[in-house]
């Protein structure tokens, strides 16, 4: 659990020497397989965050960082949430409003350049900012109120991948592949909880 947000990490450990894969669980694998048309070359996602919001909360601006190939797919589930963008200074620069059960897909610029968070409300205002009134149903001006809570499934490849786990289960691993993958499961936590869902560099030894 973090602050006010409970997430569930599937499919991979991120870690800057390589990721160790793991399969999607069985309930995400149709959704990811729909996700895969959005990223450039129509290949499965690897990894997938789950995160549950609670009325109110958000989640700070933040990039994905360098771990992942620069595409992110979002299923909104549940509640509507403002998405915003922000360019060098932080300045906001767009924002979209997610509906339940909409998706969005970012890329390329929008994601190497851009930083992307959900403010902290219990409502969100509609200003000319925002990119998809039409799509949204929404208009500007309009406030948009939360549900108690909302779910998010964010779909990313991983860009460098160590050793795949496909059909291992790893409780079979030996006892120094399985320090091992504990040592890169404790750094993603770490990395998560001190940083959103960005991913920075290990320390020495991590």
């Amino acid at each position: 659990p973090l602050p006010r947000r409970r997430l569930l990490s599937v499919g991979g450990t991120p870690h800057p020497d390589g990721a160790w894969t793991e399969p999607l669980p069985p309930c995400l694998r149709a959704l990811a397989r729909r996700a895969a048309a959005f990223f450039p070359d129509g290949r499965l996602p690897d990894q997938a965050l789950v995160n549950e919001y609670v009325e109110g909360s958000g989640i700070a601006a933040h990039g994905d960082g360098p771990l992942y190939e620069p595409c992110a797919v979002i299923v909104s589930l549940e509640s509507s949430a403002r998405l915003d963008f922000f360019g060098d200074g932080d300045e906001r620069v767009a924002s979209v409003l997610l509906r339940p059960r909409s998706v969005i897909a970012f890329a390329d610029a929008a994601y190497l350049s851009l930083k992307h968070g959900i403010a902290a409300a219990r409502a969100d205002t509609v200003d000319d900012r925002v990119r998809n009134g039409a799509a949204a149903a929404c208009a500007v001006s309009d406030v948009v109120a939360r549900a108690p809570s909302r779910l998010s499934v964010t779909f990313r490849r991983l860009k460098r991948v160590a050793r795949r786990l496909d059909g291992v289960d790893a409780s079979l691993l030996h006892d120094e592949d399985r320090v091992e993958l504990e040592r890169r499961r404790r750094w993603w936590a770490k990395s998560i909880a001190d940083d959103g869902d960005a991913l920075p560099s290990p320390p020495p030894g991590e």
